[in-house]
């Protein structure tokens, strides 16, 4: 075993016999950070920072115009605290953290149930995904991607 730590660190590992076995070259990983349901993600700010993404729910949004259930009496506001009290983020929560920590692509899942996710079919459900992922882009000034049942994304290696 202390063999084959030496050539995960790409050093090279010389046998009894004279076989020498190069380790491989070493090159950058990635980095994902996958957060469950948070409002309030700061006590891993540390790890996560320079993620290559980042992939955050924003379970509620603030869409007059757009999402039918939003109240007359809601504001933003009122939004976000009942969002946070329930132990979720909006898009604009994730899109700043997204930012704090230099994400390079953010990724929003874990939406309200009331928000039809099936834009191929219900083109009133492009609107909300459109408008979720606008609000994080706001906050984020980066790509922002809504993330969809099976969906794949490449990451790609740092040159």
């Amino acid at each position: 075993m202390s063999l084959m730590a030496t050539l995960q660190r790409g050093e090279n590992v010389t046998l009894s016999d004279g076989t020498v076995l190069e380790g491989p070259l070493r090159r950058p990983g990635r980095k994902l950070v996958i957060l469950g349901d948070t409002y309030d993600p700061s006590p891993i700010t540390s790890i996560a920072e320079d993620a290559h993404i980042l992939i955050h729910e924003a379970t509620n949004a603030y869409l007059p115009g757009i999402d039918p259930g939003t109240k007359s009496s809601d504001i933003f506001e009122v939004v976000e605290e009942r969002t946070k009290s329930r132990g979720h983020s909006t898009p604009q929560m994730a899109g700043l953290f997204g930012k704090r920590i230099r994400a390079r692509k953010l990724i929003l899942n874990h939406f309200s149930a009331r928000y039809a996710g099936n834009d191929d079919v219900d083109e009133r459900a492009g609107e909300v995904m459109t408008a979720i992922r606008s609000l994080a882009q706001r906050e984020f000034g980066g790509e922002v991607l809504c993330a969809r049942d099976l969906m794949t994304v490449d990451v790609a290696l740092d040159e």
